[in-house]
This record gives C-alpha cells, sequence and structure tokens, in this order.
C-alpha cells in the first residue's frame, strides 16, 4: 500500500512545487489584472491618447493595453512614447500593427526603470499612418467627456528584482485568491482532502477485512 501513498506524496508536491519550476522562465510580472473594457476609442493620424501613471514599483519594464484592429485593415505601426513628469520624452517603442488583430492584448516594452516606483509618468499611444476608416481602437475603463481624459484600461508590467521576488509575490497572490474566492478554497480542499482519502482508504479497509477474516484461537 505504499504505492499510492507515494503517488499521493508526489501529486502534492507538483501541486505546490511545479508552479516554481515554471516561474524560473518569467522575466516580467503585471502589476495585476488589465481592468474591463468598458468603452472604445479611435485613434489616428489626427486623434492620440494620453494617460497619466504612477507607478506602485521600482523597474518598470512595460505597458500593455487592448488593441482592436478590425480585419487587420491597419498594418503600419503603433506607437506608444513614455514621458516624465516634466513631458520630456524618456522612450519610444514602435510595433507593426499587421499581426494586431481584433482585440489582442499588445505589450510595449521599454528599457526597465530602475527608480520608477512613486514618480510621474504618462503615455501616448498613437497610429501616425492610420485613416479614421481604418482607425485602431483602444480601450477605457472610464470614457473621456470634454476635458476629462477618462480612464484607459491597461496593466504595467515590471521586471523582478530577483527570483525571490517572483515566487514570493506569485504566491501571496495565490493565497489572496483562495482567501477572496471561497469556492476556489472549498474546490482546492476538496481536491487535497480527495487525494489523502484515496490514498488511506484502501490501507484501512485492508486491515479492517483483515481483522474480520481472522478467526480466533481455539482453546
Amino acid at each position: 500500500m505504499r504505492l499510492p501513498i507515494f503517488t499521493t506524496i508526489i501529486i502534492l508536491l507538483l501541486i505546490l512545487i511545479l508552479p516554481l519550476l515554471l516561474l524560473q522562465g518569467i522575466r516580467q510580472l503585471p502589476n495585476g489584472f488589465q481592468p474591463p473594457n468598458n468603452f472604445i476609442y479611435y485613434i489616428y493620424q489626427k486623434q492620440n491618447v494620453f494617460q497619466k501613471f504612477t507607478p506602485s514599483q521600482n523597474n518598470l519594464s512595460a505597458i500593455g493595453l487592448s488593441i482592436k484592429n478590425l480585419n487587420l485593415s491597419y498594418k503600419d505601426n503603433v506607437n506608444l512614447n513614455l514621458y516624465d513628469d516634466q513631458g520630456a520624452l524618456i522612450q519610444q517603442i514602435s510595433k507593426s500593427a499587421a499581426y494586431i488583430s481584433d482585440g489582442d492584448f499588445v505589450r510595449f516594452d521599454i528599457s526597465p526603470i530602475a527608480d520608477s516606483m512613486n514618480k510621474h509618468y504618462s503615455f501616448e499611444v498613437s497610429a501616425p499612418a492610420a485613416e479614421s476608416a481604418n482607425a485602431l481602437g483602444v480601450f477605457y475603463v472610464v470614457e473621456p467627456a470634454g476635458t476629462t481624459p477618462g480612464q484607459l484600461s491597461y496593466l504595467e508590467f515590471y521586471k523582478p528584482s530577483s527570483r525571490f521576488a517572483i515566487i514570493r509575490l506569485v504566491y501571496s497572490q495565490w493565497w489572496a485568491k483562495i482567501m477572496a474566492d471561497p469556492i476556489f478554497f472549498v474546490f482546492y480542499l476538496l481536491l487535497i482532502g480527495g487525494l489523502l482519502i484515496g490514498t488511506l482508504r484502501p490501507s484501512v479497509l485492508t486491515k479492517f477485512q483483515l481483522g474480520r477474516s481472522r478467526k480466533p484461537d481455539a482453546n
């Protein structure tokens, strides 16, 4: 009966340790989840979008957002310009829109900024060769209105300072999800409990059957 127990231990270790192995290839981590894409706004030659933001961590390394390129109609570059708090251009990233389809999440990688935390930045997204007929769509959480700039649906990425930082962040988010989602927590407990019961039950039943099959010694 040692084989089922050994198998269960291996499975439990894989559940806990396999994520560590998969994390070895991670070079960037998002700062959470992308906000909902509530409203669409089109960009082309005469219309760009701007967004101010303040990174929550050091080593800002990318900005990602969803882009709508209906029927791959726009095939030229889409640009992201990053500015400091004085409006000076820090970095410019260009990507070909030829492979961006309808609603793809696009990540603009930048050279990591070591001291980005709590500093004020802004970025601009543009499609300089697009016309109104093949304009690219970007998504907002809060729709722009008049002089109100709105809130783009975007995601920041950071370069981890160490492998340990990756492990700590991923497992802390995993534990936070367990505690925040009762259904997931119950499912996880049932999974672990099912493995343990499935392992121990044959052993217990065997001992019980052996006990019943023994005959008392004749005196």
